[in-house]
């Protein structure tokens, strides 16, 4: 197995900590937090809290790589703050999510697979 480096536990760390200031711009709870990074309560804390580098899984890692590209193509389709961080919590009538919110999408799946079909969907708007 390939021993993480210092600097690759550190880049995780501030990617950890970036998706936490989204989470707070996309107006998050902590079970919201907590659904779509597919972690405990216990687990969720001892990362945000540790000041030191941490070890992240493979999926967590995924899940924020996602977080970030659903940032980035937020960011590009909408100029206005209020539907940049809104987005996500108005209902869509889209067929992926029937309705409901792509905020919800994701924390009821709670899957790195909902992450990315919320990424794809959007992306795919950018580039229409």
């Amino acid at each position: 197995m390939k021993n993480k480096q210092p600097s690759d536990l550190h880049t995780k760390k501030v990617a950890f900590s970036a998706v936490n200031n989204i989470f707070e711009k996309w107006d998050c709870t902590l079970e919201d937090k907590l659904a779509i990074l597919g972690l405990s309560k216990p687990e969720y804390s001892f990362i945000s809290d540790d000041k030191n580098a941490v070890n992240l899984s493979d999926d967590l890692t995924q899940r924020i790589s996602y977080i970030l590209n659903i940032y980035e193509c937020l960011s590009v389709l909408f100029s206005n703050p209020t539907n940049r961080y809104g987005f996500l919590k108005l209902n869509n009538n889209t067929q992926l999510f029937n309705g409901i919110t792509p905020m919800k999408y994701m924390t009821n799946h709670g899957t790195t697979s909902a992450l990315s079909d919320v990424y794809h969907y959007l992306d795919g708007i950018r580039y229409q």
